[in-house]
């Protein structure tokens, strides 16, 4: 669905017009469009795209557009604008002092995602509902002002004593049943409670502290805050890249994975590298 909502000459301050008449009426499901119609003049407006568990990004579809000249122009985060052109190319331009380490790629994203959904057993699920998981809490990673992740096996029962004040959630926050119920059933009700736990799942990583996962795509506390007797004086960085840092020894013992991700676009993950 596309509304226009009209045409500019086309100039070094056509941006500004297509702005002022359009950013306002952008949200989450709305985007701006801009179509150039001649030399001379272009075309613009809003648009809403499909947005459920299984249908692709704006992101993932830009390669299917190869046909077409086109660019996706979006802010990653809050110092970082992402340009993805339907030729494969991408550009990253930094209005920080402080550049990404891994720009290009999300493979952190997809190795955690993989940790947190490796006891799932649906081969006929397990596939779409692991691309739809790691876009998931990578969109909600990079909406959040930073965050830490951790994937633990049986949290509750052997909650690591560096993290044992984190806030149990009962019930879990179960995405692979929602998932499986929005796919089996496609009613108003599971499209509702899957949106639900997903606003519910943004507000946890806007909190302070870690974000806790199980295998089974699960989210089992938040809330938990990073405290050891080793110091981590050497580390650069703020509170949160010191307790990642100390995470990191607990991986492989205490925890399976973690994943930080600083508010200026930094992406960071300790784990197995096949995702198992």
């Amino acid at each position: 669905m596309h509304h226009r909502v009209g045409n500019v000459a086309f100039s070094d301050d056509c941006g500004k017009v297509v702005l002022k008449d359009c950013a306002p009426l952008c949200s989450d499901n709305w985007a701006v469009y801009i179509e150039r119609i001649s030399n001379d003049e272009i075309a613009y407006g809003v648009f809403s795209f499909e947005k459920s568990p299984t249908s692709l990004s704006m992101r993932d579809s830009m390669p299917l557009l190869s046909d077409e000249l086109a660019l996706l122009i979006s802010r990653i985060n809050i110092e970082t604008v992402e340009i993805i052109g339907s030729k494969g190319s991408y550009w990253h331009l930094e209005f920080s002092t402080t550049r990404e380490t891994h720009p290009d790629n999300m493979e952190e994203f997809l190795l955690f995602a993989q940790n947190c959904t490796s006891l799932i057993e649906s081969p006929e699920l397990s596939g779409d509902f692991l691309k739809y998981f790691s876009r998931l809490i990578s969109e909600a990673a990079l909406k959040s002002h930073g965050t830490i992740l951790a994937c633990s096996k049986e949290f509750e029962s052997k909650k690591p004593a560096e993290i044992a004040d984190a806030v149990l959630i009962n019930p879990k926050l179960d995405f692979f049943e929602a998932f499986r119920g929005y796919v089996t059933l496609k009613s108003a009700e599971s499209i509702t409670h899957l949106s639900r736990i997903e606003d519910l799942l943004q507000g946890f990583l806007n909190c302070d502290g870690i974000v806790v996962f199980d295998e089974l795509g699960r989210v089992v506390a938040y809330r938990a805050f990073f405290r050891s007797a080793v110091a981590t004086e050497q580390v650069v960085g703020g509170a949160r890249r010191r307790a990642f840092e100390g995470l990191r020894t607990l991986v492989g013992t205490s925890l399976i994975s973690t994943l930080f991700r600083s508010q200026d676009g930094l992406t960071l993950y300790e784990g197995p590298q096949n995702g198992q």
